[in-house]
């Protein structure tokens, strides 16, 4: 053997630590960049995560959940667990990638973690492929799992006081809520995404899934109030689970009713709703079963951090959006739905009577187009032929609507079933059922009526989907599927008939049927759960509208749901707040009426009008024009993280001609209140002076800059227009649109040399629309002319002058303004 000199136990002297320490740490593999680290060790499958250079995540490690076990990584299987570690592009950026395969008791799980090199964002995504040789039942599949404190205090210093927490529903009539951290409550859960927000001083985060093909997303967080001392904060048990088949029902019980068994839910609408049962039975969750060589994806969870917290939620909405390539139809719907004031009682005769109103009363001009036609033609659930009220049929309608140059558009419940229909009577197995028995599980709803829902995995109720979606679009000619019912059909189901298909994938294999029948000039819009993401052109947000102030405030209403929703609007569908009603209603005043009219204008997606047209006065019927069509883009949500009824919205007004600010203020209080508007949070520039002009009561505010006092009167609002002052004679506002000059102003143009203003309004046949000019000091009014035909305009104050535009027969008019200079 060869002996080893002086010089070469030297060298072994220093370099035997270090080898020695290669052996022991190679277990541990790691990525870092410009925002985050992320260590992984090898030896035991956990993982820790570092977000500039702070603790976020420590210990972390992924979980998989079956019907029998929570299975943890087999970590001495070293050859599944060798680490890739590679730079990347994907849609969302570049940046680095760290891979690892884990044996998961033989079934391989790829846990995948992205870090982007221009982007405050990481990723997490989990792959799961059986290779066991037999059918798993599968539960959730849990990217992130950190047990008890180790969640870190990453947004705080360390007390809890003052941490937000803002959570997000499951459906359309559940909208989350804004909850602040305390050392009272330990427990907190959200859907797709959830939001944490501090202080000034701290950063925002928002952890949310960027995919719902497979998986749905829940986060819980959690703390033991043992571990609470004198108000400090640890930090948090976080779990982030993608379910496969998510149990619909909240708190459910049991009950014996007239013989029979009855499982009694609450759902979010807070109604009892009963599911009835043969005698003696019980019903059973199905777990989904991951068939045997087959992968499933969580979906890439991701964490965004930004100093601005409604950035991390916006940016978000970005990602989703990219990651997915989601397409909508961005042709928003305007019109008219039969729901909020007819409800059931509706007939052929009062469809086509609104529909003469609207057109003798140039309501297109507007922008008005659709007609949807809801709740009460059928013959019955699940036969969607025209009852008894609608003699001529459902195609001779849509043909009468077409005639008038308006838009159809019809209400179905595609899943549900009357027990008398041929579906129920003949086709039980495209049914949901109770266990493996025979018995189709029935819903008692609506005025007690029973009825069964349809399983979208069965192949036989997929053809008869398409079969009635296509009747419907291209035979009858409806160009709008209105879907509802969600909620307690396929959003509750709890047993399919494929156990290999997930509920996510079930319900948007619903939603894919419909869309191609529609095809892409078609508009699908849909009532039901947040799984519909990048599946449907338009998602309810709230609960129904009625015409009572009650229903603007309460808890998921309208006018809490959508500022809540305000950064999902053309990014992951257009958000729908349910319908526009101004009539008297239940006392609805006209600054309530407008209330309602300004939520749904700033949400910056479609119109559906509810009331009876012929039957609204004037100034009522006002309102609906004011707020259409609508301008695509929704308003921030400025006061998001302050209160659970936001009312403070911003959005910046970008036209080729010009850009400004329309900020809406409302009060939700039966008392008049003083609010302290900060512009600067809101968006404008520090120290810029605008000209700030308010629409509903036409009144000039002035000069501003920085902040704002304003008075409102008891549940009433304000929308302010804020233009920056350029010292010459300009449009500060129009009496048309509730933007004022979004989507009624076309090619503005200011010439020095001749001194004028000239462009094109757009209004509407037989109306009256004014222009609000400013004239600064230094110029004054000269002429006016509206396509050659000069006008007078109405002095308003020293500095503030109106001029009316008469439309007579035509949808816009062109003018021009000239100005005298009193300096040169």
């Amino acid at each position: 053997m060869r002996k080893i000199g002086k010089v070469s136990k030297f060298i072994w002297f220093l370099t035997a630590p270090l080898l020695l320490s290669n052996v022991l740490f190679a277990q541990q593999v790691k990525i870092s960049g410009k925002y985050f680290e992320i260590v992984f060790n090898r030896e035991n499958g956990l993982y820790s995560v570092k977000h500039n250079k702070a603790p976020l995540l420590k210990n972390a490690y992924l979980e998989i959940l079956t019907e029998d076990d929570v299975i943890k990584p087999v970590v001495n299987n070293a050859k599944k667990n060798k680490p890739v570690i590679k730079k990347f592009s994907d849609t969302l950026g570049r940046g680095k990638m760290l891979q690892v395969i884990l044996d998961y008791s033989g079934m391989d799980a790829t846990i995948q973690f992205k870090i982007y090199d221009s982007k405050d964002l990481m990723t997490i995504n989990v792959g799961l492929l059986n290779s066991t040789g037999k059918d798993i039942p599968l539960q959730e599949i849990r990217p992130v799992v950190v047990d008890g404190t180790t969640f870190s205090n990453f947004i705080i210093d360390d007390k809890i006081e003052g941490t937000r927490l803002l959570t997000m529903g499951y459906s359309f009539v559940d909208s989350g809520e804004l909850m602040f951290l305390d050392n009272q409550h330990f427990d907190y859960s959200s859907n797709s995404n959830i939001a944490f927000y501090a202080h000034e001083k701290s950063l925002g985060l928002t952890i949310g899934s960027l995919n719902f093909d497979q998986t749905e997303t829940q986060i819980f967080l959690r703390n033991d109030p043992k571990k609470f001392e004198n108000g400090k904060f640890p930090g948090y048990g976080l779990k982030v689970a993608c379910s496969t088949n998510k149990d619909g029902f909240s708190l459910y019980r049991y009950k014996k009713r007239d013989g029979h068994s009855s499982m009694v839910t609450k759902d979010n609408w807070n109604v009892e709703v009963d599911y009835w049962l043969p005698d003696d039975s019980t019903e059973r969750y199905n777990e989904y079963l991951l068939k045997v060589g087959a992968n499933i994806s969580s979906g890439p969870i991701a964490f965004i951090f930004d100093k601005d917290p409604n950035n991390t939620l916006e940016y978000w909405a970005d990602y989703f959006h990219d990651f997915n390539n989601v397409k909508l139809n961005r042709n928003l719907p305007v019109g008219w739905s039969s729901w909020p004031d007819l409800y059931y009682n509706i007939d052929e005769g009062k469809m086509l009577k609104v529909c003469d109103f609207i057109v003798d009363k140039h309501l297109p001009d507007f922008g008005f187009s659709i007609i949807q036609i809801d709740d009460g033609f059928q013959e019955r659930y699940g036969d969607w032929e025209g009852n008894l009220y609608f003699p001529h049929g459902m195609k001779w309608l849509a043909g009468e609507i077409k005639k008038r140059g308006l838009t159809p558009g019809i209400w179905l419940a595609p899943y549900a079933f009357s027990i008398d229909t041929d579906v129920a009577l003949n086709h039980k197995d495209w049914l949901f059922h109770y266990n493996e028995s025979d018995s189709a599980r029935t819903i008692k709803y609506y005025l007690d009526i029973p009825i069964y829902c349809m399983d979208v995995s069965v192949p036989g109720s997929q053809h008869w989907l398409d079969s009635v979606y296509s009747r419907v679009s291209n035979d009858w000619g409806y160009e709008m599927f209105k879907l509802d019912f969600i909620l307690h059909s396929v959003a509750e189901g709890n047993q399919f008939a494929d156990r290999y298909m997930t509920k996510a994938e079930a319900y948007r294999t619903g939603l894919k049927i419909a869309k191609k029948a529609l095809g892409e000039k078609g508009y699908l819009l849909e009532c039901g759960i947040m799984t519909a993401a990048g599946a449907t052109d338009g998602w309810r947000t709230n609960r129904d509208i009625e015409a009572r102030w009650h229903e603007l405030t309460m808890p998921h209403g309208t006018g809490e749901s959508t500022p809540k929703h305000y950064y999902m609007n053309g990014k992951l569908f257009n958000t729908d707040a349910d319908h526009l009603v101004v009539r008297d209603g239940w006392g609805l005043t006209i600054d309530q009426a407008r209330v309602l009219a300004t939520n749904i204008a700033m949400g910056g997606s479609q119109v559906l009008a509810g009331d009876e047209f012929y039957k609204l006065p004037e100034e009522r019927l006002q309102i609906i024009k004011n707020v259409i069509p609508p301008y695509g883009v929704a308003g921030r949500s400025v006061d998001l993280f302050e209160t659970n009824k936001p009312a403070i919205n911003s959005l910046h007004i970008k036209r080729d001609f010009e850009d400004w600010w329309v900020i809406s203020v409302n009060n939700w209080s039966d008392k008049a209140e003083i609010k302290d508007i900060d512009l600067v949070k809101a968006g404008l520039d520090k120290d810029q002076k605008y000209l700030a002009y308010e629409f509903w009561e036409q009144e000039f505010i002035g000069e501003v800059s920085n902040d704002l006092n304003l008075n409102l009167k008891p549940t009433s609002c304000k929308v302010i227009a804020f233009r920056k002052k350029p010292g010459r004679p300009q449009i500060i506002g129009t009496d048309r649109h509730i933007l004022q000059g979004a989507v009624e102003l076309e090619n503005i143009a200011w010439d020095p040399e001749k001194k004028q203003i000239s462009g094109k309004l757009l209004g509407g046949r037989d109306h009256i629309f004014n222009l609000i000019i400013y004239l600064p000091d230094g110029f004054e009014f000269a002429k006016a002319g509206i396509e050659g035909q000069e006008i007078s305009p109405i002095k308003i104050s020293q500095n503030l002058i109106r001029v009316p535009v008469d439309f007579g027969d035509k949808k816009s008019k062109e003018f021009l303004i000239k100005f005298n200079p009193l300096f040169e």
